[in-house]
């Protein structure tokens, strides 16, 4: 992911840093945000941190503006999974061979 740096308009300043090293992440889909009066800052060893944090930036805003504060998050397991309950949603075969073709791309 290539990123280039512009100037911030007055008054609103986002940063995304791609950085060498993070201590306090140990996945590279892991990030630092980091929003102060002045900032919001996001840091980052790889493309997808940063993905993930501008997510998590855009569902924190609400009317009033971004909450200050620090959030460092990373995911817990290193695959992404998927469970269906069959003993509770009765689903015919058709839509379980669907399903199962669409979650196996992800």
């Amino acid at each position: 992911m290539n990123l280039k740096p512009v100037i911030a308009e007055e008054g609103h300043n986002v940063v995304l840093k791609q950085v060498a090293e993070l201590p306090e992440v140990n996945s590279s889909e892991g990030y630092v945000l980091t929003v102060t009066p002045d900032q919001v800052l996001i840091r980052a060893t790889s493309g997808a941190g940063l993905f993930y944090g501008v997510q998590t930036m855009l569902q924190m805003v609400d009317e009033k503006g971004l909450p200050a504060g620090v959030i460092t998050d990373e995911p817990r397991f290193a695959y992404r999974g998927f469970m269906m309950d069959v003993s509770r949603h009765f689903f015919d075969k058709e839509f379980i061979k669907k399903a199962d073709g669409c979650f196996g791309i992800l």
